[in-house]
């Protein structure tokens, strides 16, 4: 109530929640429970699913590399209010997370992202998968090393996009289970 939310709308998870409120709950939950890593913590508690139909595509396509371009062209529509780049360096793939409007300084909404992109990758390449680093757009944390324990690589902070970093090798790599027939439904 104190963002202007319907309490009911909490009830019905199909129903849409604007960005702008959405991201307001977050900010003030974070508040009211004093806890500065809310947004990191709620991805560990995530998983692909809840980006819908969405993840038919990603889990059942045949190559790493295949699925991330799956997540980054129809990311919209699952966010509007940020987009996903998947950007080739040499040896190294970069995965952007842009935040647009509003949210653009949400550390909860940052720290989501981040999480739910390491989810998404470990789902994708088995549970010890590591970037090689992570850069974040937010200023240092108070306490970095929160952060380090989970990724278990380096992390540049004050970065001018959010992005995992990691091996261009890992795009050819199968997906374990994938299931064609259920790919092509969800394309459909």
């Amino acid at each position: 109530r104190e963002i202007g939310l319907n309490p009911m709308v909490l009830d019905n998870p199909d129903l849409y929640v604007p960005n702008d409120m959405l991201i307001a709950l977050l900010e003030l939950a974070a508040e009211k429970t004093a806890c500065p890593h809310l947004g990191f913590l709620l991805s560990q508690r995530q998983d692909i699913s809840v980006i819908g139909y969405i993840s038919l595509l990603v889990l059942h396509s045949r190559t790493v590399g295949q699925a991330l371009h799956s997540f980054v062209k129809y990311y919209y529509l699952h966010d509007r209010a940020a987009e996903l780049e998947l950007k080739r360096e040499g040896e190294l793939v970069l995965l952007r997370y842009l935040p647009k409007g509003v949210g653009r300084e949400s550390r909860v909404v940052a720290e989501l992202a981040m999480g739910f992109g390491l989810q998404l990758m470990r789902t994708l390449c088995g549970s010890d998968w590591e970037p090689v680093e992570f850069h974040s757009a937010l200023k240092t944390p108070s306490d970095p090393d929160f952060f380090k324990n989970y990724f278990q690589a380096p992390i540049l902070y004050d970065q001018e996009h959010s992005q995992s970093v990691f091996e261009a090798s890992i795009l050819g790599k199968k997906i374990s289970g994938s299931n064609a027939n259920l790919r092509r439904y969800a394309q459909s």
